[in-house]
């Protein structure tokens, strides 16, 4: 039969104990820093002889992203009559998954949300108030960020006509005053 020898280098040291070395090999590197580590191996016969090293190497990612920072695009600045606002969504990494809810007076559903470095949010049939934009971010690793969010506030309801008083009729007052409210 054949002897496995098994190492494995990364930014922790893994002790042999922590390395199941076999047919199959199991590392434990729930010590481990995040980082890229390469497993050896080599197999040594019964007669001492022994093989070059055959490598597979594995990135441990358990860090979640930054929350991504969210700030106004179209319009820039709230609030807005803007039905169709546009955010601009920054993140660290490259490589993201985009995942966005909205709260506000009206429910607005998933298929109005276009998510991502730049997202858009379909407020046509939404009430006016304001709105709030939640963005997290997850990595292909798996790991998600805490939340990044702005608030928006839809106004497209026009104010109501002033109630113009004054003088009525004809007058010879040069300077006449008129009220509203």
């Amino acid at each position: 039969g054949l002897t496995y020898n098994c190492t494995v280098d990364g930014p922790s040291t893994i002790a042999a104990t922590d390395i199941d070395c076999g047919d199959s090999t199991t590392l434990d590197l729930s010590g481990g820093e995040d980082g890229k580590y390469t497993l050896s191996v080599t197999a040594t016969n019964s007669l001492g002889k022994t093989s070059n090293a055959g490598t597979a190497s594995y990135t441990l990612d358990t860090s979640a992203p930054d929350a991504p920072q969210v700030s106004y695009d179209n319009p820039l600045s709230s609030p807005s009559n803007n039905t169709d606002p546009q955010f601009e969504v920054d993140t660290d990494e490259s490589g993201l998954t985009f995942h966005c809810t909205v709260t506000g007076p009206s429910s607005v559903p998933q298929s109005a949300i276009t998510c991502g470095d730049t997202t858009s949010v379909d407020l046509s049939a939404a009430a006016d108030g304001v709105y709030q934009l939640f963005v997290t971010v997850k990595d292909a690793a798996g790991n998600t960020s805490s939340s990044g969010s702005i608030d928006y506030d839809l106004d497209t309801t026009a104010p109501a006509a002033p109630i113009v008083s004054g003088p009525s009729g004809p007058s010879k007052d040069q300077f006449p005053e008129f009220d509203w409210s």
